[in-house]
């Protein structure tokens, strides 16, 4: 599962920068209301309340602030921060 989808471009030394009018996000199907049963990472309304609060278009200026943005938005959707995300039905595996 990814639960963050954070878009990127990547040049040719490996630097990352931020696309021009692109924001993280999180999967419609992750977000409450769901039907009954259904895994939610977070909700819907809390994900509108963070974007309103803050636009990304202004937290674009550079990879740092593009990042710290993702992170924002995730901790404030999911209630857990995005290096420590876990959940209980889902092992995490280790970055080779």
């Amino acid at each position: 599962m990814n639960p963050l989808w954070i878009p990127a471009l990547v040049d040719r030394e490996g630097h990352l920068a931020c696309p021009s009018g692109a924001a993280p996000w999180i999967q419609r199907f992750l977000l409450e209301p769901l039907p009954e049963g259904s895994l939610a990472l977070g909700s819907i309304d809390s994900l509108d309340r963070f974007l309103t609060r803050h636009p990304p278009g202004e937290q674009a200026a550079d990879w740092p602030a593009f990042w710290s943005f993702s992170r924002e938005l995730f901790a404030s959707v999911v209630g857990q921060e995005v290096e420590a995300f876990s959940l209980p039905q889902y092992e995490t595996l280790d970055a080779a």
